[in-house]
């Protein structure tokens, strides 16, 4: 979800999964190429060892972050890469403590000698708690919350426009288990410590997945329900005297980016009226209120966007293929001239996160049997 730096809007048009729509989709006119990259192994994924990677951002062609999970069933843990302008790295991360499951799930960059990750940890087989962590140019240290009584995690996380501060969303559960109701979680970095914000829970079950700024409005999505109705989309605009609260449309947010107040675009998962199948979803802010710009037949999910401006929109996600049993990555852009698929490749595999410049864009995909990594360049010297 590199916010800020460049436009990205999953959309996968209503176009056929058979070979011969693939190639019409292959012929849609670029400007520069993808290339493959290759990616740092290790020990446990020899050929992929970026695992799937949850979040990237860019901050030069030479510096650019990726966070990514590794692990399985009751083992897992976050990993931090770095890419240097010649190849990606690992870079040490402290393990939290008693605990043998922690995800990282999002990044914020505040300057090239401070970067936040975020995410959660297991504790005691049961209790999920917020986890967050500070780059200060030479290493990583875990931040505590402080807040002992807050069950959750952490899902995205931003640098306040023209301030040294961050601010984290996620979900809040009422207890040390992850069941039942829950509530949207909001914590605010004050240069020395965590303080909770008040946040909007509109239905039983609440929770935020991700927040952007968009000038110097700064919005946050996610979903709601309320018993007896449908999950419905949740978008929520945070200024320090609090939150302006709309419903989308059925289903969830998944993220969110924006260059202005009055162009935001949102993707996730949609669900069709009447029959509800899931659909990959674009929702976008006109400045007064938010719409569904497109819902695509063939998507299931859209899980990354980025907004580069005049515009330019991209995003990424993955259509589940019945006769593969698994899910088809894709990559979709919106210009000018309207959405086109931009990566279309017939393999197994989820794009689970993009990000870059407008010259410059990195796409991560995931693929089975293990979550290996797979690093996508999209480099460009022109607009188009």
């Amino acid at each position: 979800m590199v916010r800020a730096f460049v436009s990205i809007v999953l959309t996968i048009a209503a176009a056929s999964l058979m070979p011969a729509a693939a190639n019409a989709e292959d012929r849609a006119a670029t400007c520069g190429a993808w290339k493959h990259v290759p990616v740092p192994g290790d020990d446990q994924y020899p050929t992929g060892g970026l695992g799937a990677v949850t979040d990237v951002k860019v901050i030069a062609p030479d510096d650019a972050w990726a966070i990514s999970d590794h692990g399985y069933e009751f083992f897992n843990e976050g990993r931090v890469y770095r890419w240097n302008g010649d190849a990606w790295r690992r870079v040490a991360f402290p393990a939290p403590r008693d605990t043998s499951y922690w995800v990282l799930s999002a990044l914020a960059v505040v300057s090239s000698s401070s970067v936040w990750a975020v995410g959660m940890k297991l504790m005691d087989g049961e209790a999920v708690r917020p986890l967050a962590a500070r780059w200060n140019g030479t290493r990583w240290h875990l931040v505590p919350i402080g807040l002992w009584k807050v069950f959750g995690s952490l899902d995205g996380v931003v640098a306040i426009p023209g301030t040294e501060r961050v601010l984290a969303v996620g979900t809040r559960y009422p207890g040390r288990g992850a069941y039942g109701s829950s509530e949207t979680l909001a914590l605010r970095w004050n240069g020395s410590s965590w303080r909770r914000l008040p946040s909007p829970s509109p239905g039983k079950t609440s929770g935020f997945a991700d927040v952007a700024t968009a000038g110097s409005a700064i919005w946050s999505v996610g979903s709601f329900h309320r018993p007896g109705e449908v999950t419905r989309m949740l978008a929520s605009r945070w200024t320090p005297s609090g939150w302006t609260v709309r419903a989308g449309p059925r289903g969830r947010a998944l993220a969110v980016d924006g260059t202005s107040p009055g162009a935001v675009f949102a993707v996730g998962q949609g669900r069709e009226p009447g029959t509800g199948a899931a659909r990959g979803t674009v929702i976008g802010f006109d400045g007064t209120d938010w719409r569904t710009v497109r819902r695509f037949d063939r998507i299931d999910m859209l899980e990354d966007v980025v907004v580069a401006g005049e515009g330019e929109v991209w995003a990424a996600g993955s259509a589940f293929v019945k006769e593969w049993n698994t899910s088809r990555p894709f990559i979709v852009r919106r210009t000018a001239t309207g959405w086109r698929i931009d990566w279309n490749r017939r393999v197994a595999g989820r794009m689970t996160a993009v990000g870059g410049t407008a010259h410059d864009l990195w796409a991560f995909r995931t693929y089975p049997p293990v979550e290996n990594a797979e690093l996508w360049r999209f480099t460009s010297y022109h607009r188009c």
